[in-house]
């Protein structure tokens, strides 16, 4: 069945995450850069229940404000649902920030996610860790990595 299915998934996933997560170079450093200094969110396709013992293992699982999961959307990536509820999720949390989603920054790594981000409005930096650049190229801008990233960077992003 498919909730078997999935289910097996979980475990196997829980499985391989208690051996140890290795972030990609340079997405702790940014993240705890940008936390409490602008509004984040994660926007994944991933289960909650998957996300948040990561972000738990990287230390980073108060830096979010707001985390949008498979289960809060429909449609999952490349539809744009997650991001759209992202950016309404906070605008309601910091409704004097005037967050508008032409002027909020997605870091993405597919293809999918580009097109997820982008089909909301959003502004896009895409990460070639998954896919090679030429891939990503529907981005605003394509990084190899994040590490030496500044916050002025993905400010140059937004109109």
């Amino acid at each position: 069945t498919l909730a078997g299915l999935i289910a097996a998934k979980a475990a196997l996933f829980h499985d391989v995450a208690a051996e140890g997560v290795v972030p990609y170079p340079g997405v702790v450093e940014l993240v705890r850069a940008l936390s409490g200094k602008v509004p984040l969110a994660i926007c994944s396709g991933a289960l909650r229940s998957d996300i948040e013992p990561v972000l738990r293992m990287i230390s980073l699982a108060d830096a979010f404000d707001c985390l949008v999961t498979a289960e809060d959307v429909a449609a999952s990536k490349p539809d744009p649902a997650s991001y759209r509820l992202a950016v309404e999720q906070l605008q309601m949390l910091y409704p004097d920030a005037g967050i508008t989603a032409a002027q909020t920054v997605a870091i993405e790594d597919t293809p999918a996610g580009i097109q997820s981000a982008k089909g909301a409005g959003l502004q896009v930096l895409a990460v070639s860790n998954s896919y090679p650049a030429g891939a990503l190229a529907a981005a605003d801008r394509v990084v190899a990595s994040l590490s030496g990233l500044t916050v002025e960077e993905l400010r140059q992003l937004v109109p």
